[in-house]
């Protein structure tokens, strides 16, 4: 790689040799951080407020504990560093804030057992059961909040131009809950950097002056670009953060739950395959069955209600039944509340005859998002709230299916992907919901599909499974991707 060579700002050439002030002011850097350790902290307390109350009408409730609880959560978040402003990834969040909630559910409870105190226990267990979901989601609307007044992101200057480093740029705008904000580009004067190669503008470009909003982070696109940046340029921009994306293919390698060893002089990364443990497997499945029973009987006078509306509207069957791809390659038979035309096979071959824009779409998305095969109002609810989806719990309680993973597809869909894929793809139950339904949904083609699944099978924990479970719901109300 050749040397990287920083274009400074005009403004920035002068006073360089022997300054001592720093460049940017921290003005807008402490500004931002504190109002979002301020908004989340409010979150928090309103959450455990709610929390406390609702687990209050369940149990006899104690004011004094409940109120020492939720206080050492918020200390206990603020020590994990979930009000930094730069902070973790969504699903780490979720996993530093179960842990500190179990903690601190199993160490009030055993105090109080110790000494005898059995009434409290039920009180606590439930607080922290609902603290911790009620706290999840009064996070997301605190975030959704920090988002939209670009408060959530911190500024980051990528350094390098391997293709790595400018689709993680992308993916990062794209995806402003991770919490870094791409505003500039450092890069080598070769023919990578030639004109539209690079997604960000050249760091000459960018006004660093006291009153733009400061950079946070320097993303290096391996530790290469970090040291031919050099040392003196990286004090001046005054980065509080340092992150090294490193090379190799992005969704090719895990990149969740990695640790990092010290062999000598070298950096080691440590993956953990969590999805070849047994013990995991098992609790998957302990998962799978503690839900999906439960959810079972909730969902049958829903079912129902949506099965007699779908045979006013239709007069046909209230089901509809289709093999598709499972675990190893098998076949496995998806029931789905009806929400097309009895003859919706002949209105889709008719509609990508007569309209090439049509085709087009079905063939990078397998979707339309004018769909004349779907039932007028009850079948556009179903769809649009993915409860059409619900009769398949009983294939999780079976075993067939898990609540969490890729979907079960048709062959045709799957054999739309790299045979390589396939395989890694079938290594794994199909799941109810998955990264792909809590994201893109309708709305990612086959390469942002592939993405996701690959991200999933490669980074599984129970962790990200909870993740995509408490996703869900947003993901519904939101209409995310719905069609």
């Amino acid at each position: 790689m050749s040397k990287l060579e920083p274009v400074l700002a005009p403004s920035l050439h002068s006073g360089i040799e022997g300054a001592s002030t720093p460049i940017v002011s921290w003005t807008p850097r402490v500004r931002r951080r504190v109002t979002v350790a301020l908004m989340l902290l409010a979150a928090d307390l309103a959450g455990g407020a709610a929390a406390l109350s609702l687990a209050a009408t369940i149990t006899t409730p104690d004011v004094r504990f409940g109120a020492v609880l939720v206080v050492a959560a918020t200390l206990l978040y603020a020590l994990l560093g979930l009000y930094k402003g730069i902070g973790p990834s969504p699903c780490e969040r979720l996993r530093l804030r179960a842990s500190a909630v179990l903690l601190l559910a199993t160490f009030i409870c055993t105090s109080r057992i110790a000494i005898g105190d059995y009434e409290l226990v039920p009180f606590i267990a439930f607080s922290c059961v609902f603290l911790l979901v009620i706290g999840y989601y009064a996070e997301a609307v605190a975030r959704i909040f920090l988002i939209r007044r670009d408060l959530w992101t911190a500024p980051a200057v990528f350094v390098g131009c391997t293709q790595a480093i400018r689709q993680l740029a992308r993916f990062l705008t794209q995806h402003p809950e991770f919490g870094i904000k791409p505003v500039g580009g450092v890069y080598t004067l070769g023919e990578d950097s030639e004109p539209g190669g690079w997604p960000l503008p050249a760091l000459s470009e960018i006004d660093l002056d006291k009153d733009a909003s400061p950079v946070e982070i320097l993303v290096f696109g391996s530790a290469e670009d970090a040291a031919a940046l050099g040392l003196d340029w990286r004090r001046r921009l005054n980065a509080t953060e340092l992150v090294i994306a490193g090379p190799g293919g992005f969704g090719q390698l895990q990149t969740l739950w990695v640790n990092t060893r010290t062999l000598g002089g070298v950096i080691g990364i440590e993956l953990r395959r969590d999805r070849r443990r047994n013990w995991n497997r098992i609790i998957k499945r302990l998962m799978d069955l503690t839900l999906a029973i439960p959810g079972c009987i909730i969902a049958a006078p829903i079912i129902a209600l949506a099965a007699a509306a779908i045979r006013l509207a239709d007069g046909g069957p209230s089901f509809y039944v289709q093999e598709r791809v499972g675990e190893n390659g098998s076949r496995i038979r998806v029931w789905k509340l009806r929400t097309m035309y009895r003859d919706a096979e002949e209105r889709l071959d008719a509609q990508l005859a007569a309209d090439p824009q049509a085709r087009l779409q079905w063939q990078r998305y397998f979707k339309l998002a004018d769909d004349p095969r779907i039932l007028p109002g009850i079948g556009s609810f179903l769809r649009r709230t993915s409860l059409d989806e619900l009769p398949q719990l009983w294939a999780v309680v079976r075993g067939k299916m898990s609540l969490v993973g890729p979907r079960p597809l048709p062959t045709y869909h799957v054999r739309s992907f790299d045979l390589e894929f396939q395989a890694i793809r079938s290594a794994v139950l199909p799941g109810l919901s998955g990264l792909w339904q809590v994201g893109a949904r309708s709305d990612g083609d086959l390469e942002v599909q592939r993405a996701q699944d690959l991200f999933y099978i490669l980074n599984w924990s129970i962790w990200l499974d909870l993740y995509v479970l408490m996703e869900t719901p947003l993901a519904v109300l939101c209409e995310r991707g719905a069609r």
